[in-house]
Parts: C-alpha cells; structure tokens; sequence
C-alpha cells in the first residue's frame, strides 16, 4: 500500500478525512437538490412540449411514459446519494469516534463508486473514438474523478492503518519511579 503522512500535504489523515466527509456530504446533497429542480424542469417541458417524441406531437400516453421513466431515474439518483450521504456521516463518525469498522464501510462504496467512474470513463473514450463530440472532456473529468476518489482512499485507509496499529500497541504506564535522572 501506498503510504502517505498528510492530506494535501498540509493537513493531517484525520482532518483530510474529516475534509473528504464533509465535502461528500455537501456534495451528495447538492446533487440531490440539482436532480430534483432538473426532474420539475423536465417534467415541465415534457407537459408544455407537444413535439418531444422525434419531431411527431406526442400523446398523452407518451408523455406519462417520459415522466415514470424520468421519475425512476429520479428515485435512483436519490437513492444514491442517500448512501452517499449515509456513508459520509459514518466516516465521520468513524473519525470522530475511532472506529474503523465505520471507515470501512465508506471505503468499501468508495471502491464499488470507483468500478462505477472506471465504467463510465471507458464508455466515454468508445464513444468519443466514435466520433461523437466533446466526449474526450468528460473522459478528462471521469479521469480526475477516478484520480481524486483514487487518493482519498488512500487518504482514509492510511489513517484507519494508524488507528490499527496504534490500538495494537501495547500501552506503556510509565510512574514517578520510572523517570531515572
């Protein structure tokens, strides 16, 4: 395993973990904010636009059918940042309180959220090699995405190791005798 001593190199793995849970809290709130003002939007045209199904007038049975689909992907979108606001908070807690089994939880979503980013930046070189446009900038984005979750694994698995192996050591009681001048 990689071994680092400090976060960003100026904070400590614990205060770069704390940094990396507060900002997935926010950020799992924010998108969820984002998704459901974009969901009302897009309902919005869906009602108010007659000519959304490949340039024909839609039905009304056609545009119910948008709107259930446009409402489970909502419901999954938000599932997901529940969970990424459920395992955010337990990082904390995990921090806070010293409990790596809490830690482990986050990096075990962290890693399936990577094989997830690993899959979407794939999918995004193949359609960018078939000429669709702009796809090699959100393959530079998937890139970073994977880089940055990349290091903030290895930020909280170093500070979980510390806390391991400083609760294995055992714990030296020194007394007024001990101190030999």
């Amino acid at each position: 395993m990689i071994q680092i001593n400090t976060c960003c190199g100026c904070f400590t793995l614990r205060t770069g973990c704390l940094i990396i849970a507060v900002l997935g809290i926010i950020g799992a709130i924010l998108y969820a904010l984002i998704m459901v003002i974009g969901s009302y939007a897009l309902q919005q045209s869906i009602d108010e636009n007659h000519t959304l199904c490949g340039g024909a007038i839609c039905t009304d049975e056609e545009k119910h059918e948008m709107k259930t689909v446009l409402n489970i992907v909502l419901i999954i979108y938000l599932v997901a940042c529940a969970i990424s606001l459920l395992v955010n908070i337990l990082l904390v807690i995990g921090v806070v309180k010293k409990k790596t089994v809490l830690m482990c939880v986050w990096l075990v979503i962290e890693i399936i959220s990577i094989l997830g980013l690993g899959y979407n930046f794939i999918q995004t070189l193949v359609k960018g090699y078939g000429g669709e446009r702009g796809q090699f900038g959100t393959a530079f984005v998937s890139a970073l995405e994977i880089i940055l979750a990349v290091y903030f694994i290895l930020v909280v698995l170093n500070f979980r190791e510390r806390l391991l192996r400083s609760s294995t050591q055992p714990a030296v009681a020194y007394t007024a005798c001990d101190n030999k001048v």
